[in-house]
């Protein structure tokens, strides 16, 4: 349903994807609630989902500039960000890879965790089975 200039998207709690075209534009993560991310393939954009029932989707013509999930070999159970950066808390029950863009002068401050650049602005995270708490710190 439109929510003024913005979707709101309710689900029983287990929606984690959302599809729109890519022609849609990007997620404003600061003005949206419980985006993570997202990933384009071909002309779809997928966008990543928090765990819950809502989520507010607003959307904007330019990529953000704040770290956020392109993918994830995990699932995501929860995100908090704040003016430095954001944390992820990622379970998987195998050793997966996190990428994240928009990461611009980011670092991994939390853990023991040895991140890559992979492109322009993305990082990616090697992470051991289990739960993890990543923190990307962008000071």
């Amino acid at each position: 349903a439109r929510q003024g200039s913005a979707w709101l998207v309710r689900n029983s709690g287990t929606l984690r994807e959302l599809r729109i075209p890519r022609d849609m534009g990007y997620p404003d993560l600061t003005a949206s609630s419980n985006v993570a991310g997202f990933n384009d393939h071909g002309d779809s954009r997928y966008l990543h989902l928090e765990a819950g029932g809502e989520a507010r989707v607003k959307l904007r013509a330019a990529a953000p500039v704040i770290p956020y999930l392109i993918s994830a070999g995990g699932y995501l159970e929860s995100l908090e960000r704040d003016t430095h950066g954001v944390t992820f808390v990622l379970r998987g029950n195998t050793p997966f890879t996190v990428r994240l863009g928009g990461a611009s002068g980011c670092r991994v401050a939390k853990g023991t965790h040895a991140a890559r650049t992979t492109a322009v602005n993305e990082l990616a995270v090697d992470l051991a089975e289990g739960t993890h708490a990543l923190a990307i710190d962008c000071r």
